[in-house]
């Protein structure tokens, strides 16, 4: 098994469809001699509102052959993708770790190995943009929490926590695993599985200590002597009227109780064991939404500090609906299909 860091590889459709180009010609001679006639009337309207003074590029006939040629769209193909993995690769990437390189797309690690591994050589154009579209959804969560870098495909709008970070790492390494018990030949499921170990192993660095810019706030606040706080809340007030700023109140008065509590890397790793002991348990579609739901109720314990106080748990329950939608859509791709 061998990923290269800085291959210039963005994914399996259009691997082939660059290797399709090589002896398909895009163009038929009709489709040629229409895009000659648009650019000659495109110049021809340009000299008359420009007069002389417009700058005009002339080309050979050669040269235009070519600009509409197969080779020139293959080339043209593949400029596209080292500008694409130029921007999106970290500086230094660790040479022993493949998913460094494409930490905010680590989806095309494994849509790479998959690809030289032979396996979307049977599968149709729309059934290869399936499996690609399954392995991006998967790893999206986390893909997330990279900001270096262009991203290919990514459905984050707002920032994970850290909760939410660490709840990631587990369902998506437990899909991963499932993807490759589900869809990989045995022959090719060893390379595959070691690839999930690496990105177990890359992701949990990643998530370990992270924050979302909203935690560090809430920390910070909660730190402050509670006459400063008061005096924030008297001025936040005067801006607020009635239910906003009632509301507004009961969100802060949350957001400085999260933002206290305190946890070590071996209190997250104790719980990501109980997320991965119930993801382990999915098999089948049947049951699969009362062990999210299960999920769940871990997920608010566990970022609610244990707190039973409905605003709390009311607050998170919202805050994290959308990574919950995510991770029951992969799944239920995953099961269904």
């Amino acid at each position: 098994m061998q990923i290269q860091n800085r291959s210039f590889f963005i994914s399996a459709y259009q691997t082939r469809l660059m290797e399709r180009h090589k002896t398909t010609d895009l163009f038929g001679a009709a489709a040629k001699e229409g895009a000659t006639r648009r650019l000659n009337a495109a110049i021809a309207d340009l000299k008359e509102k420009r007069g002389e003074d417009a700058v005009i590029v002339t080309m050979s006939e050669e040269a235009k052959r070519y600009l509409q040629s197969g080779d020139a769209q293959l080339q043209m193909l593949k400029d596209t993708a080292e500008m694409y993995v130029n921007s999106a690769a970290v500086n230094d990437p660790d040479p022993k770790d493949a998913f460094s390189a494409r930490a905010n797309d680590q989806w095309a690690v494994f849509s790479e190995y998959l690809n030289g591994s032979g396996f979307y050589d049977g599968l149709s154009d729309e059934e290869m943009g399936r499996m690609e579209t399954m392995l991006m959804r998967i790893t999206d969560g986390l893909d997330s929490l990279n900001r270096e870098g262009a991203g290919w495909y990514s459905g984050i709008e707002m920032q994970l926590d850290s909760n939410e970070a660490n709840l990631e790492l587990e369902s998506s390494t437990a899909a991963l695993a499932y993807f490759s018990a589900k869809y990989v030949a045995s022959d090719k499921r060893e390379g595959f599985n070691a690839l999930v170990a690496a990105y177990y192993k890359h992701n949990k660095e990643i998530v370990k200590g992270y924050q979302s810019i909203e935690e560090r706030f809430n920390a910070a606040r909660a730190k402050l002597p509670e006459s400063t706080k008061r005096r924030m809340d008297r001025e936040r007030e005067s801006f607020l009227g009635g239910a906003r700023a009632a509301r507004a109140a009961k969100d802060l008065a949350v957001r400085n109780f999260l933002g206290g509590i305190s946890r070590t890397d071996d209190t997250f790793s104790k719980n990501n064991a109980l997320y991965a002991q119930l993801f382990d348990e999915i098999k089948d579609v049947n049951g699969f939404q009362s062990t999210l739901e299960q999920v769940r109720g871990q997920y608010l314990a566990f970022a609610s500090n244990g707190s039973g106080e409905r605003d709390i748990r009311d607050y998170i329950d919202i805050n994290s609906a959308v990574t919950f939608s995510r991770i029951q859509g992969y799944w239920t791709e995953l099961l269904v299909n």
